[in-house]
C-alpha cells in the first residue's frame, strides 16, 4: 500500500506548492511590459528552480538568487530584486543612447537632454547594485570612457595632438595594489599617459582618493617625461559589472564601461 507521501494528495503537498508559485511568477511577469526579454528569460530559468526545489544557491544577472533558512527560494524578495535589475537595465540603455549623441560630451545638450541627464543619474544613483563601490573589486579592471565634462580632456579628445587625432580614453585600475592609470590614445601609438596611487576613502565607501605620481606624453616616436602634478578624489555615483558614472573633486561628471 503507498505511504501517504506517495499518493497523489502527499505529492502535491509536496511539490504542488512550488509548481503554483511557478506559474504565478511567469504569469505576473510575462504579462507585464516592463521586463525586458533577457529578464523574461532569466525568470523562466528561475521558474524552473521553484518546480525542481533546488536547495543550493543559484546564480543569476542579479547576484545570488535570495533562499530562506530552509532551503526555498524567497520569491518576493527575488521579485523585487529582479524589479530593480530591469529598471537598471531600462534606465541604462536610455542613459547610454542619450550620452552617445553627445561625443564623449563634446556636443551639448539641448536643455531637455540635460534635464533627462540629470534625472537617469539620479535615479541610477539610487538603484545602484553595488554598495561601497570604491570598496569592490568591480571597480578594478579596464575601462573606457564614453562621456564627461572634463574640459581638459575633451580639448584633447576634440583637438587631438599636433595633428594626430584622438582614439578614445581608456583607464587602467587596481584597487589592490592601490595603481590607477589614465591613458588618452592619439593615432600613430601616440599617448598621454598619467599614473596616479588610488585609496578608498576611509569614511566613505563610495570615495577614493588619488595622487598623480606620473606622467609622460608620446608624440609618434618621440617622448617626453612631464611633472605629475594633483591630487583628489572620485566619487563612484553608480557602479555595477559594465558601467561607472564617477564625479570628483573638480566637479567633473565622467561614465566609463568596462572593456
Amino acid at each position: 500500500m503507498p505511504s501517504a507521501m506517495h499518493s497523489p494528495l502527499g505529492r502535491f503537498r509536496q511539490h504542488g506548492r512550488r509548481h503554483i508559485a511557478a506559474i504565478v511568477v511567469l504569469v505576473l511577469i510575462m504579462a507585464s511590459p516592463f521586463f525586458l526579454m533577457d529578464a523574461r528569460a532569466q525568470l523562466a530559468w528561475t521558474a524552473a528552480s521553484l518546480v525542481s526545489g533546488a536547495s543550493k544557491p543559484c546564480r543569476w544577472r542579479g547576484g545570488m538568487l535570495p533562499r530562506r533558512a530552509g532551503g526555498q527560494l524567497d520569491v518576493f524578495q527575488w521579485l523585487q530584486g529582479l524589479g530593480s535589475w530591469g529598471r537598471r537595465s531600462e534606465l541604462k540603455g536610455k542613459f547610454l543612447n542619450l550620452i552617445e549623441k553627445s561625443n564623449y560630451g563634446i556636443v551639448p545638450f539641448s536643455v531637455a537632454d540635460k534635464e533627462g541627464f540629470d534625472s537617469l543619474v539620479e535615479e541610477l544613483s539610487g538603484l545602484s547594485p553595488t554598495p561601497e563601490p570604491a570598496r569592490s573589486p568591480l571597480f578594478s579592471g579596464e575601462w573606457k570612457l564614453l562621456w564627461t565634462t572634463e574640459q581638459e580632456l575633451l580639448f584633447s579628445i576634440d583637438k587631438g595632438l599636433f595633428g594626430l587625432a584622438c582614439t578614445g580614453s581608456t583607464q587602467s585600475i587596481d584597487a589592490v595594489s592601490g595603481t590607477l592609470e589614465n591613458r588618452i590614445l592619439f593615432e600613430e601609438d601616440s599617448y598621454l599617459r598619467v599614473g596616479s596611487s588610488l585609496a578608498p576613502d576611509e569614511a566613505d565607501g563610495k570615495r577614493f582618493n588619488f595622487k598623480f605620481s606620473s606622467c609622460s606624453l608620446k608624440w609618434k616616436n618621440f617622448e617626453v617625461p612631464l611633472p605629475p602634478v594633483g591630487a583628489g578624489w572620485g566619487e563612484l555615483v553608480y557602479l555595477d559589472e559594465d558601467l561607472r558614472i564617477q564625479r570628483d573633486s573638480r566637479c567633473a561628471i565622467l561614465v566609463a564601461s568596462k572593456m
